[in-house]
Formats: C-alpha cells, sequence, structure tokens
C-alpha cells in the first residue's frame, strides 16, 4: 500500500509539473499576441500619421495660398537684352505656386516675344516673391535676314532685335548657300558667285562661324583705321569663308577669311598707290587670288 501511495503521489507531481509548464506555455504565448497586436497597431497608426503629415505638409507647400506669388522682381542687362521687361510682362506667373514655376514657364513667356535671352535664372524669396535675372546675349554685329532686322552674338548665332536697332555695330550680309558660276558667257567674268540663302525661324545652328566673325569685325576696323574710307556693308560667305567690303564710292573688295589679311591688305595698299580707292575708280577689287595677284575691274 505504501509503494502504491508513493507511485500516485509522484504521478500528481508530474502531472502538476506538466499542467504548470502548460499554463507558462499559453501565458506566454498569450503575452506575444498582444505584443504583436501592440506592434502592428502602432505601426498603423505610425503609417496613417505619416501619410497625413506627408499630405499636409505637401499641400501646404503646393496648393496652399501661402506660397502663391504676388510680386516679381525682374533683372536684366539692357544693353543686350532690348526689350523692356517688367513685371507686368510676366503677370501670367502671378498666383502660381512659387516652387512649381520653373524657368521653362518663364522661356515660354520670352518665346511669344522671339527675345534674345541667353540664360534665365529664377531666385524665390519666400513666400510669395519672385526675382527672374535675364542675362542676354552679347551681340557684335547686325544682319538682315528675310526682311527682318537681327543681331549677331559673339557665338555666330542669330537673335531678334525687338524692333530695336539702336546699337550702333557693323552691319554684316550673310549668305550660307554658295554655287561657282560656269558661264563664259560673262564679261570679265565680274560675278564669280552666286548667292542663296536658307531661312530658319529658330536660328538654333550657328549662323556665322566665330573666328571668321572675330576677322571681319578686325578686318573693319583695319580697313577703315589705314584707308579712311567708311564701309557701307560687309557680305559674309559662310561656306568659302569669305568677305566683301562695299564702300560710300561703291567699289566692292573681297577678302579670304583663311588667307593671310596683312597679305591681301599689302596687297592692297599697293593698288591704293596706284589708283586711290576713295576716287570710286574701281567697281570691284579681288584679293584672294594668289599671294602677289589682284583681280579688279575699273
Amino acid at each position: 500500500m505504501g509503494f502504491l501511495k508513493g507511485l500516485h503521489k509522484r504521478r500528481r507531481r508530474v502531472v502538476r509539473k506538466k499542467t504548470k509548464r502548460v499554463e507558462r506555455l499559453h501565458v506566454r504565448e498569450k503575452r506575444r499576441k498582444i505584443s504583436l497586436v501592440k506592434t502592428q497597431g502602432f505601426r498603423w497608426s505610425v503609417v496613417v500619421a505619416g501619410l497625413i503629415f506627408i499630405t499636409s505638409v505637401i499641400y501646404f507647400f503646393f496648393f496652399s495660398a501661402t506660397f502663391q506669388i504676388e510680386k516679381i522682381n525682374v533683372e536684366h542687362d539692357r544693353v543686350t537684352v532690348q526689350t523692356n521687361f517688367n513685371s507686368d510682362f510676366f503677370s501670367d506667373l502671378i498666383g502660381k505656386n512659387i516652387f512649381l514655376v520653373s524657368s521653362s514657364d518663364v522661356a515660354e513667356i520670352l518665346s511669344q516675344v522671339n527675345s534674345s535671352i541667353r540664360s534665365i535664372s529664377l531666385k524665390r524669396k519666400f513666400p510669395r516673391i519672385l526675382n527672374i535675372e535675364l542675362e542676354g546675349h552679347v551681340v557684335i554685329a547686325r544682319t538682315s535676314w528675310y526682311g527682318s532686322n537681327y543681331y549677331i552674338t559673339e557665338d555666330g548665332y542669330l537673335v531678334s532685335s525687338s524692333g530695336d536697332d539702336s546699337l550702333v555695330l557693323p552691319f554684316i550680309q550673310i549668305y550660307t548657300v554658295e554655287n561657282k558660276v560656269d558661264n563664259d558667257e560673262s564679261e570679265e567674268d565680274e560675278n564669280l558667285f552666286t548667292f542663296g540663302s536658307v531661312y530658319s525661324e529658330t536660328f538654333t545652328e550657328r549662323i556665322v562661324d566665330p573666328d571668321d566673325l572675330e576677322k571681319i569685325l578686325k578686318l573693319l576696323q583695319r580697313f577703315r583705321s589705314e584707308f579712311e574710307i567708311e564701309v557701307l556693308d560687309a557680305t559674309y560667305f559662310h561656306v568659302a569663308h569669305e568677305v566683301s567690303l562695299r564702300t560710300l564710292s561703291g567699289t566692292v573688295i573681297l577678302f579670304d577669311l583663311m588667307k593671310s589679311l596683312d597679305n591681301q591688305f599689302y596687297k592692297l595698299h599697293a593698288l591704293e598707290r596706284k589708283s586711290p580707292l576713295r576716287d570710286g575708280i574701281h567697281s570691284r577689287v579681288d584679293l584672294r587670288i594668289g599671294e602677289d595677284r589682284i583681280y579688279y575691274v575699273e
């Protein structure tokens, strides 16, 4: 009997231990589930709060009236930007969000007047003031293109004069297509070239080689200085890299920009000693042929 009682007690102890272990595991699992629910709830709370915060920020900065433009200041170089731009000119931007206005919006407005703007810079003075800085092209000569007047930039591009021809600059006529004339009936071969032009509305391509342009301006200055003769205009032949000057007396003088200008001026001085250019005796002087030859027509 004592043996059976002891065995029974041991079994009860084992059962109690197992029961307690199961209870501990159950409590632990319950706590884990409660913790998981709290964690997930916290995460969702963070996500919702984040979305609300981001939405509020987006609305505040981009859709509320806080950052709507109410004043525009315009700064530009009046020497090269001919249109009188002011805040009224950009009135379409008033009321727009200061963060959403870009240089392309300003460029679109400027394109309506075909203005000669090289770069656009925007500076925002929060919350409602927009400063627009415009940089114009540096123009160094004038030209005419299909009945309209343009300026030639230092980079060799055409820009609109915007109806303002107040700048005193050399006039250079431009021809972009040239073909040799093979005409045996032409008297004294006076017309060596026939000229045509290529029309472009955008002027995205360089129309004058910058090196040629620099040479032309130096040539004009040197010609006026050494011969003291007024030049009415210069004609630039893009393909051949040549230029002709037309003087007040009607003489046309042709230079080759690919050859030495010193040598061509030397030949021109030799002709000047024989018969002064200012007298208008010569209708055409060609300095392009050979280093020691001059072709001229009286």
